[in-house]
């Protein structure tokens, strides 16, 4: 079945629902045994004294004369596409269809003469036929902006062919049946008063969130740049125990190898001294030694003075006449020259070593009282 929404969208519905009468004007009649198409809806056969719809009226074509009519209980179905409806039709005509009253189009007046709207539509029941409202729209303005009204049956005083009479003080407690201009846009404004409210509160709502998620973030953030500057603080702290550990470690160690290097430079340079010293004292006795042996020699190779022979006067200094000392090699057979030639590089030797360590040779020197010797 179909229900009728004020705003004028057609929907199956359960036949226990309202059904529009004008949302039903030209919809295809169909049989439901043969499928085959009985025309179209012209009008609905209404009875206005019950206030009830007894049927429909259907056209075989728009130029035909020839009118079929299916009682309310022959309808099947209201459906989305059509009406199915059973059973043969009663025929009849144009001209006893228009005698069918009706109070669609019918006008509405007060009972203090006031003209309020006039009747354009109805609402009933699909099995029974109750009409439940009757729908009109205002004069005037109201007309113009779609304001439709809900008139009940009990509302309505008495008619006739034209014109319908209510009640005045009725109408201000009449139902608005589908909303004009002026109630759209106060919808519209509240609909969209309730919208923008709705939005700041989903926006508000959001805000929120994002801050409580911006807040937490910042929390989590911090407490992960804590955390990372403690890791940092901990590991510098390892870095610098450890330097500074590797750092006593290197200096304990180089202190270490100082140590024992300079105690083997000590050892070395005492050992190279006591040496060296044994050196000069073995030297320096050797020298004595080969000193004394060259002296030895010597005294032994002298003349004796009853052996010296009688002095060449072509060989006594002009200079000194009266001295009796011969030049050591004027006569190479008075001395010995290898012995000379050692105890010269054996004085030169001595002259290197060093005074403290080596102790003084006594040089053997002519007797005074022996001028004759001669000095080597």
């Amino acid at each position: 079945m179909l229900r009728i929404e004020h705003l004028g969208k057609v929907e199956m519905t359960t036949p226990s629902e309202l059904i529009q009468q004008s949302h039903w004007l030209n919809q295809l009649v169909v049989d439901r045994q043969t499928l085959e198409e009985r025309g179209r809806v012209e009008r609905l056969w209404m009875y206005p004294q019950a206030h009830r719809v007894l049927g429909i009226v259907c056209k075989q074509s728009w130029l035909g004369m020839e009118r079929t009519v299916f009682q309310l209980h022959q309808i099947h179905a209201w459906g989305a596409s059509g009406i199915l409806v059973q059973g043969p039709p009663e025929k009849t005509t144009v001209e006893k269809v228009r005698q069918l009253e009706s109070l669609l189009q019918h006008e509405v007046w007060s009972d203090e003469g006031n003209q309020v709207g006039k009747i354009t539509d109805c609402l009933f029941h699909p099995k029974t036929g109750d009409i439940t409202d009757y729908l009109f729209v205002s004069e005037g303005w109201a007309s113009l902006m779609g304001e439709v009204y809900r008139l009940p049956p009990s509302a309505i005083l008495s008619f006739g062919k034209k014109r319908v009479l209510i009640a005045e003080a009725g109408i201000a407690h009449l139902a608005l049946y589908r909303e004009g201009l002026p109630q759209k846009l106060d919808r519209a404004k509240e609909y969209l008063r309730d919208e923008a409210t709705q939005e700041w509160r989903i926006l508000t709502q959001q805000a929120e969130a994002k801050t409580e998620q911006a807040k937490e973030r910042w929390r989590i953030l911090a407490e992960r740049a804590k955390e990372q500057a403690q890791r940092l603080t901990h590991q510098v702290r390892e870095t610098a125990q450890s330097v500074n550990e590797q750092l006593k470690d290197n200096t304990r160690f180089w202190l270490e190898q100082a140590r024992e290097t300079s105690q083997t430079l000590a050892d070395q340079v005492k050992d190279g001294t006591q040496t060296l010293g044994k050196q000069v004292e073995e030297g320096i006795q050797t020298l004595t030694v080969h000193a004394e042996e060259i002296f030895d020699s010597i005294t032994e190779d002298e003349p004796s003075p009853s052996q010296s022979q009688p002095v060449d006067p072509d060989l006594v200094d002009p200079g000194n006449a009266g001295n009796t000392h011969h030049a050591r090699d004027t006569n190479p057979t008075d001395a010995n020259p290898t012995n000379a030639d050692d105890i010269w590089d054996a004085w030169d030797l001595w002259d290197e070593l060093d005074e403290e360590n080596t102790p003084p040779v006594a040089v053997p020197t002519p007797a005074d009282d022996d001028e004759d010797e001669p000095w080597i």
